[in-house]
């Protein structure tokens, strides 16, 4: 198409020039108007329309800049972190009051959730400022008739609903995904990015009343098995690991102290068997493990001693099963380890 446009002597086309990229234009537009393909650029107006609805988002963004930093000079990275700031802070606030709604700590939500009269606000930070109506008689009133007077729960959980809803609506979209297991489209909620899977899934676990545990050893939320016999204590092993060794050495620190193994127990929370097996010397350790093999026997198999950390194997004499397979010059049955 390009060499046709060359010999014919590129010729120009008719159609416009975007601004910036004319050269571009007239080439492109060319080559495809010799090749009999018309409408290039045809859709310029309504670019430039789009453009203008563009610009008149980043002048909004402007202006907010400037009231933020007003004269003071900024770079593009101490934006970027104030805005992750931004969502880090509201963040620790909405999960702060999600705990404390899940917990029923009622006493501990009177700064957040506050009646004011004939009306019921959400309060963050202790800041009076920030102070927003959930309900009232003017704002919702068929929600505020459902409240019951000073009662904190049912109106923070409506607060929670409040801030989460247009951060999910600005983060993500739902829409119907194809799911193999089902072999049919699924109701899924995509996000834009890291920021909005955070909110997207914040938000499914308050709607859906999953339930969550904080790990015994780092502090950090997992999300709890309902249905499991016995409820994790630690959300990696990794933890499960640390925590124990953790305990350990917090009780050889008070055995060298002069405590008791059944205080020592007590302190790091494990049972007194294995507290004991912690203090065991290696002497106590040898006699415990030849009394569990005397009691499993001479003929019993290997066994390895978690204790001593060694492999321990008794000899016995056993018959060759093929004596007539035995090496030349040896007995028909020799001495063995299994």
């Amino acid at each position: 198409m390009a060499t046709a446009w060359w010999a014919a002597g590129k010729p120009r086309a008719s159609s416009p020039t975007l601004g910036k990229f004319e050269s571009w234009s007239i080439i492109i537009g060319g080559v495809l108007a010799s090749a009999g393909v018309s409408g290039f650029l045809a859709n310029l107006v309504d670019f430039y329309d789009a453009s203008t609805s563009d610009e008149s988002e980043w002048g909004a963004f402007m202006v907010a800049l400037r009231e933020l930093f007003r004269e003071r000079s900024f770079t593009a990275e101490e934006l970027r972190t104030m805005l992750e700031d931004r969502d880090a802070t509201l963040l620790e606030a909405v999960v702060h009051l999600w705990d404390r709604l899940r917990d029923g700590h009622h006493e501990e939500l009177a700064g957040t959730v506050v009646w004011k009269g004939k009306e019921v606000i959400y309060r963050t930070g202790g800041n009076r400022d920030s102070d927003t109506v959930i309900a009232s008689n003017d704002v919702r009133p068929e929600l505020f008739r459902q409240f019951k007077q000073g009662d904190r729960l049912a109106p923070g959980w409506q607060a929670l609903a409040d801030v989460l809803n247009p951060l999910v609506q600005e983060h993500a979209l739902p829409t119907l995904v194809w799911d193999a297991a089902s072999e049919r489209p699924q109701l899924r909620n995509i996000s834009d990015g890291p920021i909005g899977t955070v909110w997207t899934q914040f938000a499914e676990a308050v709607g859906q009343k999953r339930e969550f545990e904080r790990c015994s050893h780092c502090g950090r939320r997992f999300e709890a098995e309902p249905h499991a016999r016995r409820q994790r204590e630690f959300c990696t092993t990794r933890c499960r690991v640390y925590h124990f060794r953790a305990r350990r050495k917090l009780a050889q620190t008070r055995r060298a102290a002069g405590r008791s193994v059944d205080e020592i127990a007590a302190e790091v929370k494990v049972d007194l068997a294995m507290v004991q097996r912690w203090f065991r010397s290696p002497e106590e350790s040898r006699a415990q493990l030849r009394a569990m093999l005397a009691s499993r026997g001479a003929s019993a198999a290997p066994v390895r001693s978690e204790m001593l950390g060694a492999r321990v194997e008794p000899t016995h004499v056993a018959q060759h099963p093929h004596p007539e397979r035995s090496p030349a010059g040896e007995a028909s049955s020799h001495a063995t380890r299994p």
